[in-house]
């Protein structure tokens, strides 16, 4: 089981509207049980991860055949999510293929644990991806399932993310632009 923040970026949603209600779930002791849909997020983002790494190279394809049965063999897998999840990793391999061009050298992170904690008591959390390249910050979260719809836009998750980010690769990397 993964560490959640008192403040995590996955509840800001809800702390930012009522303040309160972090330390008032806390004192209450309101277990988070999850659901369906959140085991099915759970499996979309394992399989998501394997294949960013086989696309990235950094697994092989003997390796990653072996854990891809392994995805197979669940409940959650099924056309739809094979789907959703090629395009998603298409969607960010076209980024970094973008910023290649431009001349930009992007470095891909994977599920980087980032902390924003200098703004927010407590505060981190893992961004699912993080794309690094010079003046630029791409943080891409995948938003799987289905239950409480999320958007992209003006998304308070995204938004801590990209600023604990920003702080952790701001030493290497001079941010103009983050996306």
């Amino acid at each position: 089981m993964t560490a959640h923040a008192l403040l995590g970026a996955s509840s800001a949603h809800r702390w930012l509207a009522c303040t309160p209600s972090a330390r008032l779930e806390e004192s209450l002791g309101i277990p988070d049980e999850g659901s369906s849909y959140a085991a099915e997020g759970t499996a979309a983002h394992g399989y998501a991860e394997l294949e960013l790494r086989y696309r990235l190279g950094e697994i092989t394809k003997r390796s990653y055949a072996g854990r891809l049965k392994a995805h197979k063999a669940t409940e959650w897998w099924g056309p739809e999510m094979e789907g959703r999840i090629g395009d998603y990793a298409t969607q960010i391999m076209e980024t970094v293929e973008d910023l290649k061009r431009e001349g930009k050298n992007p470095t891909v992170e994977l599920e980087q644990q980032v902390d924003y904690s200098e703004y927010v008591p407590g505060g981190f959390g893992t961004a699912d991806v993080v794309v690094l390249s010079e003046g630029e910050l791409h943080v891409i979260d995948l938003k799987y399932g289905k239950g409480v719809p999320v958007s992209a836009e003006d998304n308070p998750q995204l938004r801590l993310y990209a600023l604990g980010a920003a702080l952790k690769y701001q030493i290497i990397y001079g941010f103009d632009t983050v996306r």
